[in-house]
């Protein structure tokens, strides 16, 4: 594991010193992720592709999955694209099956639980930080 503080964002680069890492060094490989706590990152949850590749989504799968949301204006979004997906499918293929009326029905719900799954997830996050704090104020148990 390799812990870091960001000193400086620039257009190009995040330039992180490095405070945390194995006695003799440790490597960040390519294709490896990166936590960013306590980050207010504004990040797009849908990119120019994600929207243009709705329209086969929308046809062939059976579930969508969306990472790295940060804001509930993401949930939106998809909500939004999917929903105008949808009306544009719907119209194509009148005649061929109510079934596309039920999945805009049911596609509101389904977010609604996913944006209340995210909030759940933020609070028990906070409350372990929380605990984390309370546990080892200076390195050691109270």
């Amino acid at each position: 594991m390799i812990g870091g503080v960001v000193q400086d964002v620039q257009s190009d680069r995040v330039i992180v010193k490095i405070d945390m890492a194995r006695p003799g060094g440790s490597k960040l490989r390519s294709d490896k992720g990166m936590n960013l706590p306590d980050s207010d990152l504004r990040l797009v949850a849908l990119t120019a592709k994600d929207i243009e590749d709705l329209e086969f989504v929308v046809r062939h799968a059976d579930m969508i999955s969306l990472s790295f949301i940060n804001r509930a204006g993401g949930l939106e979004q998809l909500q939004e694209q999917l929903q105008e997906h949808l009306r544009r499918l719907h119209g194509e293929q009148l005649g061929k099956g109510p079934h596309i009326c039920e999945v805009v029905r049911v596609l509101d719900d389904i977010l609604r639980r996913m944006q209340a799954h995210v909030s759940k997830k933020r609070s028990m996050l906070r409350e372990l930080e929380l605990a984390q704090r309370f546990l080892q104020p200076n390195g050691t148990d109270r």
